[in-house]
């Protein structure tokens, strides 16, 4: 697979700060989303996130053995 990494993948989780009540870095040992892609990142997924809570993804690859889908009104992701 190949990525155009002319196209812009991610936004700025900083521009979104005032939407949150709080923030979460996947990566950060609490959630322990392996940036590195060798490990799946399903775990820190699946987590019981608090309404309110953006989660960041750092532009990284991550690896995904399954497909995940999380849906709600409150709930959002920005990577």
């Amino acid at each position: 697979m190949s990525i155009d990494t002319d196209v812009a993948t991610a936004l700025d989780p900083s521009a979104y700060e005032n939407r949150f009540s709080n923030g979460v870095d996947v990566t950060d040992d609490s959630y322990n989303a392996d940036p590195s892609g060798e490990e799946p990142i399903g775990d820190a997924l699946s987590m019981p996130w608090e309404d309110g809570t953006r989660i960041v993804f750092p532009q990284v690859e991550y690896k995904m053995i399954q497909e995940f889908r999380r849906s709600s009104t409150k709930t959002r992701i920005a990577s």
